[in-house]
């Protein structure tokens, strides 16, 4: 399922964009004629409407988006593993003066982690009040040799800290927009 009208909706709402702009700007992906690895670009807004590039890693968020499935970068020389594939070469064989570019491998619907670091943001702001702290982690995926940072809910009685077990979190399969906030992790 390619990105759905309710998505693009959401990204019209959220960056103050006339909705009909960003059905125009992401037809391809509405309608599914965007392929696994074309460019991914998502409509936001800094003042003027810019198409934000997902770059390297287009694939990884539209196949999350679009089927819920998690893809890490695999490099075919030396096997180093970049999760999430956000770059084309392998980080590795490069400082050997190789150029290696990273394979798609597919990763299932889930994954797991560990926390490697941890942040607490307080909100404050008059439209954030009540709403919680946020809990901006690293994370190391299972298998990955490389660690992201993203958001880790909080859970009743439970303390984030490194050394942590974590699972994915998906947003609905209609509210996703092959952005970064498609997921997040929670405590196992």
């Amino acid at each position: 399922m390619a990105l759905s009208k309710k998505a693009a909706g959401e990204i019209a709402r959220r960056n103050l964009i006339d909705p009909a702009l960003v059905e125009k700007a992401a037809a391809a992906e509405i309608d599914g004629r965007a392929g696994a690895d074309d460019v991914l670009r998502v409509p936001f807004r800094i003042g003027v409407t810019l198409n934000r590039s997902m770059a390297h890693a287009s694939r990884f968020f539209r196949e999350l988006r679009d089927r819920g499935v998690f893809y890490a970068g695999r490099c075919p020389a030396c096997g180093h593993v970049l999760f999430p594939p956000v770059r084309p070469v392998c980080l590795r064989c490069i400082k050997k003066g190789e150029l290696w570019e990273y394979e798609p491998l597919e990763i299932g619907p889930e994954v797991g982690g560990t926390v490697a670091a941890v942040s607490r943001l307080v909100r404050g702001t008059s439209k954030d009040l009540g709403k919680g702290d946020r809990y901006p982690c690293l994370i190391r995926a299972d298998g990955a040799d490389n660690a992201h940072w993203q958001l880790v809910h909080p859970v009743e009685g439970r303390t984030i800290e490194v050394g942590a077990r974590v699972k994915s979190v998906l947003v609905d399969q209609a509210d996703r927009t092959g952005e970064v906030g498609d997921f997040s992790y929670r405590l196992a």
